[in-house]
């Protein structure tokens, strides 16, 4: 059990003894007073094991079989080695038969330690310049044209100081 399900345990107990109220229990838990009345319920007619959620230690029903597993690790090693995730996800479905999702793929694959070749690296589309050391070194200049007077089309010019990043002036 963990640290949480043993404070709603001890707090379960005193609630079917009688030392504490679901209100108070409620607001000790963190949890509202129907919650509180359901696990009091579960305790009393189950134990302690009704604490414990029931999907503990099962397998979930969408995961891949190990056999499936040890399957793809192979065939990526052995016949299909030289090639990258996504096109071994290809190969498996069209050459093999068995229809699995890229993200299923790879998460097999990097579970065994197995990186995919040529991985292509992020390019930054900016390269970001430092500011300038002192005020008053570089001003930076921009307009807009812009209907800011109704159906006038007029300029609005700006001024900021690239040093400190105050506006100068528009």
């Amino acid at each position: 059990m963990t640290a949480k399900e043993m404070a709603r345990l001890k707090m379960a107990e005193k609630l079917v003894e009688g030392k504490v109220t679901i209100k108070d229990a409620a607001e000790v838990l963190g949890l509202s007073t129907r919650q509180v009345i359901r696990i009091k319920k579960g305790v009393r007619l189950n134990g302690p094991g009704a604490i414990v959620h029931g999907n503990r230690e099962r397998k979930p029903i969408n995961a891949v079989d190990d056999k499936v597993k040890d399957l793809v690790v192979e065939l990526k090693t052995k016949k299909y080695g030289g090639t990258n995730f996504s096109h071994f996800t290809e190969l498996l479905e069209e050459k093999e038969g068995m229809v699995l999702s890229r993200p299923t793929v790879h998460r097999i694959l990097r579970e065994a330690g197995i990186a995919s070749p040529k991985k292509k690296r992020k390019v930054r589309a900016h390269h970001y310049r430092k500011r300038m050391d002192c005020p008053g070194m570089m001003v930076q200049l921009d307009a807009s044209p812009y209907e800011w007077l109704g159906g006038q089309e007029l300029n609005l010019h700006g001024a900021i100081d690239d040093a400190t990043g105050k506006i100068l002036g528009l």
